[in-house]
């Protein structure tokens, strides 16, 4: 089976909105990474999936890897709501700020990433 980029973002969403609606404390999902290019994400054959998930509050483990193959894996990070409480701030934050500048959304509970977004590229 060949795997694609689209193959690994479907693996991406689904594993987002089961997590989603097993854990209520999820606020959104979005992925980063080499799968937002269009260029082939396999490096040697094999690659990661980047997906953050947003907690409404602190979460438990702060990192996660999920074996999906022996060629690819997700690579998940729990992120607090609160570590976005200042948007205007992550401009300064070279890891969030980044990472939150142009995702691609898998999952929103409310409309928490647009708002971080917009203060984020306010004057850009």
């Amino acid at each position: 089976m060949r795997v694609s980029r689209e193959s690994l973002i479907r693996l991406a969403k689904e594993n987002a909105l089961e997590r989603a609606f097993n854990n209520r404390d999820v606020v959104a999902a979005y992925l980063t990474g080499s799968l937002l290019s269009d260029a082939d994400p396999m490096l040697g054959g094999t690659t990661d999936i980047d997906l953050v998930l947003v907690h409404g509050t602190q979460p438990g483990a702060r990192r996660e890897i999920v074996k999906l193959s022996p060629d690819f894996h997700l690579d998940i990070r729990h992120r607090a709501k609160s570590d976005f409480k200042s948007p205007r701030e992550l401009r300064t934050n070279p890891l969030l700020g980044y990472e939150m500048y142009d995702p691609m959304l898998l999952y929103e509970r409310e409309k928490f990433v647009e708002f971080v977004q917009a203060g984020l590229r306010a004057g850009f």
